[in-house]
């Protein structure tokens, strides 16, 4: 007789929602104090040239439009000596996360944005400065 003491998983593979790069706001938490966060995709992972492995910390920072045509830029700021540790932005590599609500309120603002659902950005490379792109309902 084979026993088997292993408990079977029944969770399924997440399923990506774009196969491009994307970045989502989540909608504003409704208890106070909740977390104010943004996810990548996968594809804005790889786009990005973030690190896979958990074990290495990592940094973004989100800058904001100055003859950019209105667009925000984010930026892998890891090593960057030049940029403050104050809007550098720790990512959480088990959900691909960073969440800030000194950032998050800023733009929303900015965009008057209404945070009552998800608001996702498209991430474009423009020559190596990338670029977020507010996503209006896009094909994947």
């Amino acid at each position: 007789m084979n026993l088997n003491f292993e408990i079977p998983l029944k969770r399924q593979p997440k399923q990506e929602k774009y196969s491009f790069p994307v970045l989502t706001m989540q909608r504003q938490p409704e208890e106070k104090g909740g977390a104010r966060r943004f996810l990548l995709n996968k594809a804005a992972f790889e786009l990005l040239g973030l690190n896979s492995d958990k074990q290495v910390d990592e940094t973004l920072s989100v800058g904001f439009p100055q003859n950019n045509n209105g667009n925000f830029v984010v930026a892998v700021t890891t090593n960057n000596v030049n940029i403050p540790d104050k809007f550098k932005y720790m990512l959480h590599k088990s959900n691909n996360s960073f969440s800030d609500k000194t950032l998050y309120e800023a733009i929303q603002r900015e965009l008057s944005l209404d945070n009552s659902q998800d608001v996702e950005f498209e991430i474009t490379n423009n020559n190596g400065i990338f670029t977020l792109n507010l996503l209006k309902e896009k094909t994947v």
